[in-house]
C-alpha cells in the first residue's frame, strides 16, 4: 500500500511541476499573441484616421467591435469616455485607459511604452502627425515582438528544464 502512495505522490509532484512549466510558457505565448494583435490594431487605427477620416471616438468604437478582450474593453471605454459630457482631455483618458489595459493584459511595461507615448500625438487635427506617430509605435511594438520571439525559445526550454529539475529534486526528498 505504501508503494502505491509513493507512486501517486510521485505522479502528482511531476505533474504539478510540468503544469507549472506549461502555465509559464502559455503566458509567454499570450504576450506574443497580444503584441501581434496590438501591431495590427495600430495599423487599423492608422487607416481609420488617415483614410476614413473618422474622429477618434468612432475609430475606437469600430475597433472595439472588431477586437477581443482586453483590447475591445480598452477601445469601448475610451470611446465612451471621450463621448461623455465631462469633456476630459484626450491625453488623460488615453493614459488612464492604457493603464487599465496594462493591468488586464499579459503585456509588459516596455511593450506599453509606445502606447503611452501616443498620448500627445493622437487627438490632434493633423492626421499626418497621428499617422507617423502610429507608424513609429507599430515599429516599436514589432521590434518588441521579434525580441520576445527570440527570447521565448530559450526561456521555454529553461522553464521546462528548471521546473522538471525542481520536480525531481522534490521527488527525491519525499522518497
Amino acid at each position: 500500500m505504501e508503494i502505491i502512495f509513493k507512486m501517486a505522490g510521485s505522479i502528482l509532484v511531476l505533474g504539478s511541476s510540468g503544469y507549472f512549466a506549461y502555465s509559464l510558457n502559455a503566458r509567454l505565448d499570450q504576450r506574443g499573441t497580444e503584441l501581434r494583435r496590438l501591431y495590427s490594431i495600430l495599423l487599423q487605427l492608422k487607416s481609420e484616421i488617415q483614410y476614413m477620416s473618422n474622429p477618434l471616438p468612432i475609430c475606437f468604437e469600430k475597433l472595439g467591435g472588431q477586437e477581443q478582450a482586453p483590447f475591445s474593453d480598452w477601445f469601448f471605454n475610451m470611446a465612451r469616455r471621450l463621448q461623455d459630457k465631462d469633456r476630459m482631455m484626450f491625453a488623460d483618458v488615453w493614459i488612464e485607459e492604457t493603464e487599465q489595459l496594462y493591468e488586464q493584459s499579459a503585456l509588459k511595461r516596455e511593450d506599453m511604452e509606445p502606447l503611452f507615448a501616443l498620448r500627445d500625438k493622437l487627438g490632434t487635427l493633423d492626421t499626418a502627425v497621428q499617422s507617423k506617430a502610429l507608424d513609429y509605435a507599430a515599429l516599436q511594438i514589432e521590434h518588441n515582438r521579434k525580441n520576445l520571439e527570440e527570447e521565448s525559445r530559450q526561456k521555454k526550454k529553461m522553464i521546462l528544464s528548471i521546473s522538471l529539475f525542481v520536480g525531481f529534486m522534490t521527488l527525491i526528498l519525499f522518497v
